[in-house]
């Protein structure tokens, strides 16, 4: 096994599981050409590990997100072939494991797909207020352009959540005389999310004129995002109650068989 691939997964593999093999899956991945023939099928994969990972690492990220669904799914063989040696050729135990190895893919993509509904969950929870430290600054006399990089620089300490860490780069190019324009499109493409490119727009189209137009701009778009976030936090609250009541259900039984048990045992 060439060092390079151990090298590829030491430097990508953080976010992904069974680094152990993934090695031997990147050679395989190579060896046979895999990312080519799929090419055209992993477009909404693209998509979505450009969002959580950026554009500059989708590449090798796909890569390695290939190099785990062959290994695991080298595990799942592994697994079936080892029952079915010491368990006996049982049709049950083909069954599932044809299965778990049809599922594992869409497993696999549906952990995906949770990871990248969090990071949107969490750039929405926190745009609003990024927007109304915006807001303040530009009502005080700020420029925009000061104004964002003053709010973003301020939040010491939420510099790891994914909404400042777009716009720490942001903060970058305008520092190294990107236009204005261009650096809020270019935040706009990588994110990808309805709110923000209404965000972007909303300041691309007002920050010329400036003054009370530019204000209201922000305070109405302050207000909308603000209504997103209560409905988030609402949606968040739902799910935590859903998934509360198998546990209370399981305390309720426990509670019955306790207060239940003392007659039982007397009527005997």
């Amino acid at each position: 096994m060439k060092e390079n691939y151990f090298t590829f997964v030491r430097e990508f593999g953080e976010p992904f599981q069974l680094n152990i093999l993934n090695p031997i899956s990147l050679y395989l991945i190579d060896r046979l050409n895999l990312m080519e023939h799929f090419s055209n099928k992993m477009v909404t994969l693209h998509l979505k590990l450009q969002f959580l990972y950026g554009s500059e690492k989708v590449i090798p990220y796909k890569k390695m997100y290939m190099a785990q669904l062959i290994s695991a799914s080298f595990c799942m063989i592994t697994f079936s072939i080892g029952v079915l040696l010491f368990g006996g050729m049982s049709t049950e135990f083909m069954f599932i494991g044809l299965l778990l190895l049809i599922m594992l893919p869409f497993l696999l993509y549906r952990e995906l797909n949770e990871k990248v509904k969090r990071k949107k969950r969490e750039i929405l929870m926190e745009l609003p207020i990024l927007l109304n430290k915006i807001a303040l600054l530009v009502n005080a006399g700020e420029q925009i352009q000061k104004a964002l990089i003053t709010s973003v620089e301020s939040e010491k300490r939420n510099q790891v959540h994914p909404l400042y860490v777009e716009f720490q780069k942001v903060c970058m190019q305008l520092k190294n005389n990107v236009s204005f324009q261009q650096a809020l499109e270019e935040l706009s493409q990588r994110v990808a999310i309805h709110e923000v490119s209404i965000f972007t727009n909303t300041i691309l189209m007002n920050y010329r004129r400036g003054g009370e137009q530019l204000s209201l701009s922000l305070r109405t778009l302050s207000h909308q995002l603000w209504t997103t976030r209560k409905t988030i936090a609402r949606t968040l609250g739902e799910e935590a109650s859903s998934k509360l009541i198998f546990p209370m259900i399981l305390v309720f039984m426990v509670v019955i068989l306790v207060v239940a048990a003392p007659a039982i045992l007397m009527m005997k």
